[in-house]
């Protein structure tokens, strides 16, 4: 297993404070199925007040538990706050900080008031449905003076039939709401055996009292703990709070460990930890939203669900990342019904069962994002070559090409083909016919669907329409002349101003790498799209200094796959600075200057895809090593990121130059591994393998790699 090795702290941690606090940013707590943002206290803020957008995340949602109504909205299961009075008064606060451990998952509260210091660890396990909390209270004044510390749990706001009763450890709370049945506990206790607690309990909270004696401090537990029919829970006991947050750690270790990448640059590599916790804090068992909230699209399924894919599955990960195309072969049913038959037309925002819960509104008309859960399956293909996975998700594959094929190719008035009218990726400019990421997008589905066909031996007759329905219209890409550039650029149909969808021709859908027309179309982009920290998607006014987070990890991918790594590493380098307070990540920085959507899983998953590849990136022909890499990065190390077919790759740069390059197959490989390596990167270094092709950028090779077995390859 990969460990850490260096700049232990920079690294592995992450921090919000008094100084920094913007009052839209709370810290993020989840185990992808129960999740939540906390206050500076370590638990949600009291009173939590709703016109504040800090607190608008502040309450447990559980993934796939959802209320009524058109909008499905995921349920309100309450919130756990803390009230803290000495001689029943409310001590003044002085300042406070928090720390995320990204490494273990835990949330360390330090608040300081006039009298006392409060230190809080809270986390969701990995392993339960719950929330689990240790406070210490030390006295800094006052000692003398009764210290009265209350837990307060806010029940859910929906009318369920309730069961409340008193247990040995605490409160249990049964439900029935809706067709969900389900059991809320709740424990308290202080390690103060002259502690005393009372609980109170009404029709809106439940709550443990701890009186504290004067003149002592106290540690004072919490655990409160969902189960329900579709992820039933034994009880915890709060007793064994040291093992659980043991497992807790052992599980975000385990995952944190997968992959190491250390580039030099501490904010870039704490920026990855970052975004690697975000991104498995809200990962649910059926897929991943932009954040799992019901304030930020209501935990909603949506094409965005690829860029963290992708990042999982590059930071070898790929058991998490196939959640996302097997929740498509779960609700390929209604995908079906909704497309009458006519293939598979897959909701713009999911709900876990497959419905839509978006509003009505002009994103309803866009398409490309069915290629997207295309290109999950076939990335999934291409990095692992197991057979049965393919075998499993060709029929998401196949329903997607059948859609495209009778519902979005049209023949134009020339005989060419292009596809109908709808929104494109830029939602600011409304339908455009042809748009970049819906051509590109349908023919990348239409020949993923026919190479899988040929691969798998089915559908022969139907394989090769698709594949000349894609030829077909990648013969209608639109182009533009771009004088800045001196020649031909991806264009935009229809005059609608430039946007990075442009650059969907080379990432995701990859109709054309490496052309001289999408070189300058990237360099085009690049240049355009600058904004005040980083890049805004496109020219349209809406976007006027705007700092995304998503653009720039988009050019950085692009620029990566054409082996550009000066021009990748600078559009990832402005990476921290579109972020938040403490790097959390986010949609966008507007105008003002403050974040939009805090915790958005999208922007940093393409953001640590773009960081993967300038190491390690895979398609059709090979396993590309350290093509993106920039001419100023003296030394970095990289360590268990996946290849194609299942190959973990590890390799160290000094001085300019790879000193180690190192491959490990995962399972039995059906033939010969194929990788290229840049040439200006030897320097007389003799590679490990048959030279197939010999290019004055790269070197490609091929060898037999056997299971457990590691080939150096310098």
């Amino acid at each position: 297993m990969a460990e850490y090795h260096s700049n232990r702290e920079d690294r592995l941690t992450t921090t919000l404070s008094a100084d920094d606090a913007d009052g839209i940013t709370s810290m993020l707590i989840g185990n992808g199925e129960l999740a939540t943002t906390i206050g500076p206290t370590g638990f949600h803020d009291d009173p939590l007040d709703p016109s504040a957008t800090a607190h608008q995340t502040q309450f447990f949602v559980w993934a796939g538990r959802r209320g009524p109504g058109a909008g499905r909205p995921l349920l309100d299961f309450g919130s756990l706050s803390r009230r803290l009075l000495i001689d029943r008064r409310t001590p003044t606060p002085v300042d406070w900080e928090q720390t995320l451990h990204l490494e273990d998952g835990i949330v360390t509260s330090r608040y300081t008031t006039d009298s006392i210091i409060e230190i809080a660890d809270t986390f969701i396990p990995l392993h339960s449905n719950a929330l689990m909390a240790r406070v210490t209270i030390e006295r800094t004044a006052n000692r003398s003076r009764q210290l009265d510390y209350r837990i307060r749990y806010r029940l859910p706001r929906w009318p369920a039939v309730r069961d409340v009763q008193r247990t040995g450890a605490g409160v249990e709370l049964r439900y029935t709401y809706l067709d969900q049945m389900g059991t809320i506990v709740i424990q308290s206790r202080c390690d103060d055996p002259d502690c005393g607690c009372a609980i109170d309990q009404n029709r809106e909270e439940i709550a443990f009292v701890h009186r504290v004696s004067p003149n002592r401090s106290a540690t004072i537990r919490v655990l409160l703990q969902f189960s329900d029919r579709v992820t039933f829970a034994f009880p915890l006991d709060i007793e064994q709070w040291d093992d659980y947050a043991a497992t807790h750690r052992a599980g975000w270790r385990a995952y944190t460990g997968r992959s190491v990448l250390m580039t030099g640059n501490a904010e870039i590599d704490r920026l990855r930890a970052v975004g690697l916790y975000t991104i498995r804090a809200q990962l649910s068992p059926w897929s991943i939203g932009p954040t799992l909230s019901e304030r930020y699209w209501g935990g909603g399924a949506f094409h965005d669900e690829m860029y963290p894919f992708y990042a999982l599955l590059s930071g070898n990960h790929a058991d998490l990342a196939a959640r996302m195309p097997y929740f498509r072969l779960a609700t390929l049913p209604q995908a079906q019904a909704r497309a009458r038959g006519t293939g598979a037309l897959y909701p713009w925002s999911s709900t876990e069962d497959g419905q839509e819960r978006d509003p009505d509104g002009l994103w309803l008309s866009e398409r490309f994002h069915l290629a997207q859960f295309s290109a999950e399956i076939w990335a999934l293909w291409l990095y692992t070559r197991d057979l049965s996975l393919l075998e499993d998700l060709y029929p998401v594959l196949r329903e997607i090409a059948r859609y495209y094929e009778k519902n979005v190719v049209q023949i134009g008035s020339h005989g060419r083909l292009s596809t109908w009218p709808c929104v494109d990726f830029d939602e600011s400019v409304g339908p455009v016919n042809g748009g970049p990421f819906t051509l590109s997008g349908t023919a990348f589905a239409l020949r993923c669907a026919a190479d899988a066909a040929d691969i798998l031996g089915v559908n022969p007759a139907r394989g090769a329409h698709w594949r000349e329905l894609s030829n077909g219209l990648l013969a209608s890409i639109v182009v533009a002349s771009a004088r800045e550039m001196h020649g031909e650029v991806f264009g935009i149909p229809d005059g609608a101003a430039l946007h990075y969808s442009v650059l969907g021709h080379i990432f995701p859908f990859r109709t054309e790498i490496g052309s001289v027309r999408a070189r300058r179309s990237a360099e085009l982009i690049h240049r355009a799209c600058r904004s005040t920290r980083g890049w805004k998607p496109g020219l349209s006014p809406v976007y006027d200094d705007t700092n995304w987070l998503w653009a720039g990890a988009h050019l950085g991918i692009v620029h990566a796959m054409h082996g550009e790594g000066d021009l990748a590493w600078e559009a990832l380098s402005s990476g921290p600075s579109c972020c938040g307070p403490g790097l959390v990540p986010n949609e966008h920085l507007a105008a003002d200057g403050h974040p939009r959507v805090p915790w958005f899983t999208t922007g940093i998953g393409a953001w640590i895809y773009a960081l993967h590849a300038v190491f390690v990136a895979v398609d059709e022909e090979a396993t590309h090593l350290c093509h993106g890499l920039p001419h100023t990065m003296d030394d970095c190390t990289f360590d268990g990121l996946l290849g194609g077919g299942g190959v973990l790759l590890s390799g160290t740069v000094s001085g300019g130059r790879i000193e180690r390059l190192r491959a490990q197959a995962t399972t039995a490989l059906r033939g010969p591994w194929r990788y290229t390596v840049p040439t200006r990167l030897m320097q007389r270094r003799r590679p490990l393998g048959t030279i197939v092709q010999t290019t004055p950028e790269r070197l490609i090779l091929e060898l037999d790699i056997e299971p457990d077995r590691p080939a150096d390859l310098l």
